[in-house]
């Protein structure tokens, strides 16, 4: 707990409880040096009890201080402020929503009344069935919040994936893409070009149609190309070569 509100805290409580929470504040204050001087598991975890119990009575106190700031022990008191608070619940509907973070305790493992009273309007209905509507509304809108902060989770995740370089904008990909594109329209033209002769050797034709041959294969290469630059969804299937 923050030493300042902890020391208003003492300034409102009563001697016994003034007494209370020093005993508590003494015994943190010395574990955690000894911690700082040895650190050891036995020394943190008594360390840790005893900020829990600060923590504990320095609840307890502020509730009586201030009532508004009441504190709960479990979901059986939970439950039992609900109903004395006039909404609608039950214990396994209770660990149910506790379980799905609905609701929550603080650090020191206590619930916060106001917390509860948070939660029960936006999750649960009166007991006299009033006020159903205004839940629809708070919950509709718990609802709207939450998929708001999931998509600013997934534009934070895409940043974070850019700035490391896992990404790349669609422009870049594209003109990369295109520029492939366009050596391999190319280098399958020279192709043709090149090989037009051996073809009509090899099937014993003229030689002077080598102009017409070349052209011809052009002509299918351009007609395969002219599909790939169409921009149309395309099925391949790919054959396992196995050797």
């Amino acid at each position: 707990m923050d030493k300042a509100a902890l020391k208003v805290l003492m300034e409102l409580a009563s001697d016994s409880d003034r007494e209370t929470l020093g005993m508590c504040l003494a015994a943190v204050d010395d574990l955690t040096e000894r911690c700082k001087a040895r650190p050891d598991v036995d020394l943190l975890k008594k360390k840790a009890e005893a900020e829990t119990l600060l923590a504990r009575e320095a609840a307890r106190i502020r509730a009586e201080v201030d009532p508004s700031s009441r504190v709960l022990a479990n979901v059986l008191e939970v439950l039992a402020y609900l109903q004395e608070t006039g909404w609608k619940a039950s214990k396994s509907t209770l660990y149910q929503h506790k379980n799905e973070n609905l609701f929550r305790p603080d650090r020191s493992g206590l619930f916060l009344a106001s917390e509860i009273d948070r939660y029960a309007s936006i999750h649960l209905e009166r007991l006299d069935g009033s006020g159903q509507d205004n839940v629809d509304l708070a919950r509709a809108k718990a609802e709207e919040e939450l998929l708001r902060l999931q998509l600013q989770t997934q534009r934070m995740d895409l940043e974070l994936q850019q700035r490391r370089g896992e990404l790349m904008e669609r422009a870049t990909v594209n003109r990369a893409l295109a520029f492939r594109a366009a050596v391999f329209r190319r280098d399958l033209q020279a192709f043709t070009k090149a090989t037009a002769q051996d073809v009509i050797r090899a099937c014993g034709g003229d030689a002077t149609k080598a102009p017409d041959v070349s052209a011809i294969l052009q002509k299918a290469v351009n007609a395969a190309l002219g599909r790939y630059d169409s921009g149309q969804d395309f099925v391949a299937t790919i054959e396992n070569d196995a050797r």
